[in-house]
């Protein structure tokens, strides 16, 4: 490889790895911003269509570059790195536009963008530090499938489950939530169930041995008349804003 060849791929992978770095910064930096509406106001559906077409493309760009690499072809690893580069950064910007379709699906695709750029930028540098380690050609791409590999399954999960629109998106969240949620309504009502033993001695002897136990510091005791009634309307609350 001459020295111009090679020092164009390394510009061009260098460009990669920044945009990745530059991409995931502004990501995690939206989770706390007020959400914009893009000026040309595209439609919900159109948003996620671009989001999934360039999720597609990152597939297939990571595949021709993984190609290329193995092959040492390094002048036509141009290409793939500078459209990666350039739809790493489209990917971030889509993920944000899907504040025109709600705040819980565009949570979704922030996390989503972040989780295929942080496999694309992995796969970048660990091909770098392949090749400032000198690794034997074997290794370097035995690493690189791996890779990608990854960058592959994690778009195929992706695109596999992300929501069709926001509703969808809130109702993914509470179905991944579930069993928080039945393991609170389960605790409370066995608060309630105890509190309601009319058996003085009953478990006289066990440990409050749930947790709670360290903060409360010592052996807990039964809830009064009015806690269990504020535990009642508790999982009440919990029960219909599961099911609602």
């Amino acid at each position: 490889m001459s020295s111009t060849t090679e020092n164009t791929f390394k510009a061009a992978l260098q460009q990669a790895i920044f945009s990745c770095a530059a991409s995931l910064d502004a990501l995690k930096a939206s989770r706390t911003q007020v959400p914009q509406i893009p000026e040309d106001n595209p439609s919900p559906e159109d948003v996620r269509s671009d989001f999934m077409s360039i999720l597609t493309l990152l597939y297939a760009r990571s595949t021709s570059l993984t190609m290329v690499l193995n092959a040492d072809s390094y002048s036509a690893a141009r290409e793939p790195l500078n459209d990666i580069a350039r739809d790493i950064t489209r990917l971030a910007h889509c993920a944000g536009s899907f504040s025109v379709s709600g705040p819980t699906i565009r949570s979704e695709a922030v996390w989503a963008s972040e989780e295929v750029i942080d496999c694309i930028q992995t796969y970048l540098i660990s091909f770098t530090r392949s090749k400032a380690t000198e690794a034997s050609r074997a290794e370097s791409k035995a690493a690189l499938m791996l890779r990608v590999g990854s960058i592959h399954n994690t778009i195929d999960r992706i695109k596999a489950s992300f929501a069709t629109d926001n509703r969808a998106a809130v109702v993914k969240r509470w179905q991944s939530d579930a069993s928080h949620i039945e393991d609170a309504t389960r605790e409370v009502k066995e608060m309630i169930e105890e509190a309601g033993s009319d058996d003085p001695t009953e478990n006289a002897g066990d440990d409050f041995d749930d947790g709670w136990g360290e903060i409360l510091d010592g052996q807990a005791s039964k809830l009064t008349t009015h806690e269990v009634e504020a535990a009642k309307k508790v999982g009440v609350a919990i029960h219909e804003y599961n099911w609602n």
